[in-house]
């Protein structure tokens, strides 16, 4: 009788020291994994916009850009005359963050007649951006036919998601 008692004694004694084990465990983890998901940054934003070349017949085609929203949107205004009018923008997007980023979409609003005007893009849909890393998207606006010189609009906006 004596020895099960002995027994059952040393089982819960392991069993204590086993539970207060786990709990200074898990404490030091849950400290480790503080400190990593604070230092996380997630920031993929356009860093730059360059205008390129213009080309016209009749009149250097006239445009200007704006960012927007935190520098994830580009606004591009533009005039075109002559069907061989065409304007080119290099827009770098980088990711600033600390953690490798994903472009899920590159989102183009317009107010222009799609009939009359063409904008072209090395598509970067799906690219991964390593910490730090940036790529270029390379806008081209065509005109297909000759126009007034009305003043047309269209946004490029960068949506992108953490790969970690």
């Amino acid at each position: 009788m004596r020895a099960k008692l002995k027994t059952k004694n040393i089982i819960i004694i392991i069993l204590c020291i086993t539970i207060i084990l786990m709990g200074i465990g898990f404490s030091i983890m849950s400290v480790d994994l503080n400190k990593y998901t604070k230092n996380k940054q997630f920031d993929v934003s356009i860093r730059n916009v360059v205008k390129g070349t213009t080309t016209g017949n009749k009149t250097n085609p006239i445009s200007a850009y704006k960012l927007l929203d935190n520098n994830k949107t580009v606004k591009f205004t533009f005039s075109l005359s002559d069907i061989t009018d065409s304007i080119n923008y290099k827009v770098t997007i980088k990711n600033n963050g600390n953690i490798d980023a994903k472009i899920d979409n590159i989102v183009f609003s317009n107010n222009y007649n799609q009939d009359l005007v063409e904008v072209k893009n090395n598509n970067l849909k799906g690219k991964v951006l390593k910490k730090g890393e940036e790529d270029n998207l390379n806008i081209e606006i065509v005109s297909k036919k000759a126009q007034t010189q009305t003043p047309y609009s269209f946004t490029v906006s960068i949506l992108s998601s953490s790969v970690n």
